[in-house]
Parts: C-alpha cells; structure tokens; sequence
C-alpha cells in the first residue's frame, strides 16, 4: 500500500504490466469518507490514476455519487423508515422474512447499479468497480478487468 502524490491509497496489483495502450490501472482504493460521521459514503476526488485508462471524470463523479446516494437512502432516517423498523419490531422480526427491509433493497439496488455500470460504462476501459460489501465497506476496489480477481 502506499500513497502517491495527491494522497490517493493506490496500491498496485501483481502482474500488472503496462499495456503500452493505456497503461496499467492496477488497482485503486477508495476509503470511506468519515467526514460527515459514520454514514457510508465513500470519497468523490477523482484518483489519477484512473486517468491512465482515459476514463472521464464525469463518469467517475457519476458512479461515486449514486453509490454514496443508495448508502444515504439506506441509512438516512425517514418516517417511512421509522415505522418499517417498528413494524418489525412488533412482529418480532418475521415481517422481513416476507419483506426486505430498507437496507437490503437499497443494497440490491446498488449490486444492479454497479453490474450495469461496469457492462456499459467501465467495462470499454478494462476495468471494473468491485462491490464494497466484499470487503466490509471498508473502501471500493476499482481493479484491472483482465486479472483474475477474488471477491476482496
């Protein structure tokens, strides 16, 4: 792991060689961002070496914000979402074996967001967006498409 200059956590991938074209991605990290406190979110900076893979800031800036939009919805409080939880409560809890709750649709929203995103958007720059609960939301993996990946 290291820093490079504008303070990004990129750490490169084994194997990952310059493919003369558009240059080796290897492997950027995006942390969570814990300014606004504990609510999942990740950080909007563009990393450079994304840049590397001619992959537009407009699109970047697309997909961190709608992924950090599905977190907010899952976890901001809502009425809606007051009366969901209580319901569940008052049924001990069999409620969600019928119904997903709040927080797993906003998840399954998010797993169809970034497949789509990765087929139609990244996937022409050979690389992909790996999904955030791999690892604990901890960070988002932004990876070379064309080296075999675990789930991390």
């Amino acid at each position: 792991k290291m820093e490079d200059t504008e303070g990004e956590c990129v750490r490169p991938l084994l194997g990952a060689e310059d493919d003369g074209l558009y240059g080796s991605v290897g492997e950027v990290i995006l942390e969570r961002d814990y300014s606004m406190g504990t609510m999942t979110q990740f950080v909007t900076d563009f990393p450079a070496r994304l840049s590397n893979r001619q992959i537009r800031e407009d699109e970047f800036q697309h997909t961190i914000s709608t992924i950090n939009s599905y977190f907010e919805a899952a976890e901001g409080f809502t009425w809606l979402g007051c009366a969901e939880s209580f319901l569940g409560c008052i049924s001990f809890y069999t409620l969600y074996t019928c119904y997903p709750d709040r927080y797993k649709r906003s998840l399954k929203r998010l797993v169809a967001f970034l497949d789509s995103e990765n087929r139609n958007v990244y996937k022409k720059y050979g690389v992909i967006w790996l999904n955030p609960l791999y690892n604990g939301l901890l960070y988002i993996k932004i990876t070379d498409a064309s080296i075999p990946r675990g789930k991390s």
